[in-house]
């Protein structure tokens, strides 16, 4: 990891399909940004395919460290402006991966034993400034924050 003298920065790179995982990690990247089609700008991953990654990754690292897994929150095209029930939904999504993470954890045998095998997640909530002047994209604090406390306690971006 490189540190410009704001922190270290990390290599993060998108991937939608298992096999991309191990030329991206070859190629030094610090984190793997799980998701599906990315020709739609990514989607959340389905369950199996995190399983899957998991088990990939586990097996080609030899350390012990924690799995650089970062999983995609979104689960439609409609751009990032949420519905409240999208958000809902989201939430659900995200507690079914910790659970899994979990479980994972439990019952699989790693090739070395790890304390996580899930780094975190990323997602991205906003909304319409209704400024008279000039309307333009803003955080939307309130969805953001269920689902920083929803991914709790790993992280998020």
């Amino acid at each position: 990891m490189e540190d410009n003298g704001l922190g270290p920065r990390l290599l993060e790179v998108c991937v939608d399909q298992i096999e991309a995982i191990f030329p991206a990690l070859d190629a030094g990247a610090h984190r793997i940004e799980l998701c599906s089609r990315l020709d739609l700008d990514g989607l959340s991953p389905s369950l199996d395919d995190f399983q899957r990654a998991v088990v990939a990754v586990d097996s080609s690292l030899d350390s012990q460290d924690d799995l650089p897994l970062q999983i995609m929150v979104r689960l439609s095209t409609d751009s990032f402006l949420y519905s409240d029930d999208q958000i809902l939904e989201m939430e659900k999504y995200i507690h079914a991966v910790k659970s899994l993470a979990d479980s994972l954890l439990q019952t699989l045998v790693l090739k070395h034993p790890r304390r996580r095998v899930l780094t975190g997640f990323v997602f991205g909530c906003l909304s319409l400034s209704p400024s008279s002047s000039a309307p333009h994209w803003e955080v939307h604090k309130a969805h953001t924050e269920r689902l920083i406390s929803a991914a709790r306690p790993y992280s998020v971006t």
